[in-house]
């Protein structure tokens, strides 16, 4: 498993499943905003230097 966000990554959280983005903010090779297939036309959540509590709260 990484040890931090990759551009592309599949996620998953409490149920809801996800995919890490590049935003136009982001600095090279430092991801974390994720993009959650759920039925919201717009569902980011931004995660970036969190990886760590991601997993600690079950994300995978």
């Amino acid at each position: 498993m990484s040890a931090d966000f990759e551009y592309g990554m599949k996620v998953s959280l409490g149920g809801e499943f996800g995919v890490v983005v590049k935003s136009e903010l982001d600095k090279p090779n430092f991801f974390g905003r994720i993009c959650w297939d759920t039925e919201k036309e717009f569902d980011f959540e931004d995660w970036h230097g969190l990886f760590g509590s991601f997993i600690n709260k079950g994300g995978k």
